[in-house]
């Protein structure tokens, strides 16, 4: 069980605050302190299994403004402060304290919000697992950065110049966070920004860091692809607020991505639903003659020409009928897998209805399409369907003239499929 303490005397503020966050945080037991006793005493109980404290920093035994914060420190208890003072002093003060996320004015609904979808925020990045890397080559301004990112939930890794932060970035696909200092040996942050944006493909949020007054400097990492900048000296409030406004937008991305990759793959699937055959998996008629029209328009600017064929399963009705519809249902099934065997890659395969399929072969004059229909007729004769005698198809090839339209070669190979019936079944007319 994970706690969350909400340190504030006034009942109705206290309340109004675990509502919000029982909201954000479902799983976890939101409990309430109206004294900094009672709050101590509850710390020294739950100790590691708070996940955050929401502090007021005027209950009715505050005897030492602040005290309360070091003391959440020394557990090392992350804590955002909720107050109603507004004292700069004290709000720098206490603000730069590691425990310290946040300091807010409780003066109204937004800001009560704010501070839970804060809370809510850090937690997401330690169940994500999200990892940050602090490029610097001042030892304790990297050890500034990375404690303040330990706080926000952040794994942090180190690195001193920009050639060794490149190749942890690398091997870590983790890491979707860099913190650089413009000046460093071996590869400056805004090379270092140049080289990530250019060799790794993956969401990776920028933020540069600069003791530099001069704003070229600047408009450099933000060229050359940082999210943004921030300006040494900075206070721990700016950057924890400069980072979290830039992974949300990260990961406000990313969401959008997932979005757009789920819209396109059930618009990939609707598309296949609407043209293809769902017994026999086949492009549907639907779908043929959209590429039959795109054929003969391209055939009509190349002058290449192309072979139609059009063939029915003889006497399929004695199958239906003798056999059952199952059985039927499995000849027009098992039909395209022996037929596939002997396409092309290009050409184009599809069930025209009931029991009769058509065939598209580009760059295919009647001798070719001749050849390729013969070479079905015999594979389909020659298979060994389970549970019938024999299957045989009877087929009609012609080919495009350059004045034909859809509906004309059509015609003129159904006419070929019918005397190919006529002439005995199981055989191959052509013109």
């Amino acid at each position: 069980m994970k706690y969350i303490l909400i340190m504030e005397d006034s009942r109705a503020t206290a309340q109004t605050i675990a509502k919000m966050a029982q909201e954000l945080f479902p799983s976890f037991q939101i409990d309430i302190a109206s004294s900094e006793r009672e709050a101590k005493e509850y710390v020294l109980k739950k100790e590691k299994e708070i996940f955050i404290v929401f502090a007021d920093l005027h209950l009715p035994d505050t005897t030492e403004v602040g005290e309360i914060i070091d003391f959440l420190r020394k557990y090392k208890v992350r804590t955002i402060i909720l107050t109603s003072s507004e004292d700069l002093s004290l709000r720098e003060k206490i603000s730069n304290k590691l425990n310290v996320i946040d300091y807010v004015i409780k003066d109204n609904l937004t800001n009560i919000q704010y501070v839970t979808q804060l809370a809510q925020w850090v937690y997401k990045n330690f169940m994500a697992d999200r990892e940050a890397i602090v490029v610097d080559d001042a030892k304790l301004q990297r050890k500034v950065s990375q404690a303040i990112l330990t706080i926000l939930g952040f794994k942090t890794w180190e690195a001193v110049n920009g050639k060794e932060a490149f190749e942890m970035i690398q091997e870590n696909d983790n890491i979707n966070l860099v913190v650089t200092d413009l000046e460093m040996p071996e590869l400056n942050g805004v090379e270092l920004t140049s080289l990530l944006r250019r060799r790794v493909h993956r969401p990776l949020v920028i933020i540069g860091v600069t003791a530099s007054k001069d704003q070229l400097e600047v408009i450099k990492f933000l060229k050359y692809g940082a999210n943004d900048y921030i300006t040494k000296p900075f206070s721990k409030e700016e950057f924890i607020n400069r980072v979290r406004k830039d992974m949300i937008v990260l990961e406000q991305t990313a969401d959008l991505n997932k979005r757009i990759q789920i819209i396109m793959k059930q618009k990939a699937e609707i598309e296949k639903l609407a043209t293809t055959d769902s017994l026999t998996q086949l492009y549907n008629r639907f779908k043929f003659n959209s590429i039959l029209e795109e054929q003969i328009k391209e055939s009509a600017e190349s002058g290449n020409t192309f072979a139609f064929i059009i063939f029915d399963i003889d006497k399929f009705k004695s199958i239906n009928d003798g056999y059952g519809h199952d059985i039927g249902d499995y000849v027009l099934q098992e039909l395209p897998k022996v037929i596939k065997t002997k396409l092309r890659e290009n050409d184009v395969f599809a069930r025209w209805g009931g029991e009769e399929f058509v065939l598209l072969l580009p760059k295919t004059g009647i001798a070719g399409g001749v050849g390729i229909a013969e070479k079905i007729r015999r594979a389909v004769e020659g298979y060994p369907f389970q549970h019938v005698n024999r299957v045989t198809i009877s087929l009609g090839v012609s080919r495009y003239n350059r004045e034909d339209n859809a509906e004309k070669i059509l015609k003129r190979a159904d006419s070929l499929l019918y005397k190919a019936k006529n002439g005995g079944r199981n055989r191959v007319e052509y013109s």
